[in-house]
């Protein structure tokens, strides 16, 4: 048996959101041969759309390795110290910087954020990432 890695975005899906028929299929034959296929990525699990865990992936290793999931069943969760992130929070708000913070469940997303997004991107582009399926708009404090 051989596990096999990949990652998600501009690898197993293009940055549309679209997975060619020929990856999937690439997967159920590698699990058919015996093997394990698992998702790398930077995404936290509350960014694995249906789609993505529609092809039946072995398991998951998320945000850059703090979150591993094998079988539907979490192995292992690091998340920072809520005083730390709580303290970043008020730092960076009182700069009108822009950030997310990334959890298993949802990302939640500063106005600052998004108003950078639409400077550099424009509109439809901060409007697509408010709208992705698990991101909330956390209200600047």
């Amino acid at each position: 048996m051989k596990l096999i890695f990949t990652d998600i975005d501009g690898t197993f899906l293009d940055f549309g959101g679209y997975i060619p028929p020929s990856a999937v299929d690439a997967v159920h034959r590698a699990q058919a041969a015996g093997n394990r296929v698992y998702v790398n990525t930077g995404r936290p699990k509350a960014e694995i759309t249906a789609n993505i865990s529609g092809v039946g992936f072995d398991g998951y290793i998320c945000s850059n390795g703090l979150y591993i999931e094998e079988g539907g069943q979490p192995l292992h969760y690091e998340c920072m110290d809520e005083s730390l992130v709580r303290e970043a929070c008020l730092w960076m708000d009182r700069f009108q910087t822009g950030y997310f913070l990334e959890g298993q469940e949802a990302v939640y997303t500063n106005p600052c954020f998004l108003d950078e997004t639409a400077r550099q991107l424009g509109k439809a582009a901060a409007d697509a990432l408010e709208r992705q399926p698990g991101r909330h708009v956390r209200a600047a404090r």
